[in-house]
């Protein structure tokens, strides 16, 4: 199983992903199957856009943080 990773943008450091166990760590089309919104599930949320990304097992392998 792989650690989890967290990597700043190197052309924009308000740019973050946290890959989690399971992410292949590969840029490829088709890895990520849906991708959920944080404010879309917790609407009083009020900090920076928050993405989840699934793979199509449906488990939680990465975040993408916009500050």
């Amino acid at each position: 199983m792989k650690n989890i990773e967290l990597k700043v943008s190197a052309d924009d450091e308000d740019v973050a992903y946290l890959y989690l166990p399971g992410h292949p760590r590969k840029v490829e089309a088709g890895i990520v199957q849906k991708q959920v919104e944080l404010r879309k599930v917790i609407t009083q949320y009020s900090g920076p856009d928050v993405f989840l990304d699934f793979n199509n097992e449906g488990k939680l392998i990465g975040i993408e943080i916009l500050a």
